[in-house]
């Protein structure tokens, strides 16, 4: 997956890059076809926004924004709110599909 990290105003140190890169990446634990992830970081006043896009095939994409005192924070709340998308998504995938091979007749 591709992920970029970009930041406004806030620096980010390589350790923190590394997590957030390896948090994302997790989100493929759920859904092997998500294909990019942008995670914008910003600060306003006191408060570290974090905001993850993630795509996925067929055109969609799952948005989140995080505030919190700590970039390290709201990228672990944006995080989860991603991976609570991916899972609904792929819930509402397997249960289209039929059980145990089984084909309608019609």
């Amino acid at each position: 997956m591709d992920i970029v990290i970009s930041s406004r105003h806030v620096a980010l140190s390589d350790k923190l890059r590394e997590e957030i890169t390896q948090g994302v990446q997790k989100l493929l634990r759920f859904f092997e076809g998500l294909h990019d992830a942008r995670v914008v970081v910003d600060q306003d006043g006191d408060q570290r926004i974090v905001e993850l896009t993630v795509c996925a095939p067929k055109g969609r994409s799952f948005v989140a924004r995080a505030d919190a005192p700590t970039v390290r924070q709201a990228a672990r709340i944006a995080k989860n709110k991603v991976e609570a998308q991916v899972r609904r998504l792929k819930e509402r995938l397997q249960a289209k599909r039929p059980k145990n091979g089984a084909s309608f007749v019609a």
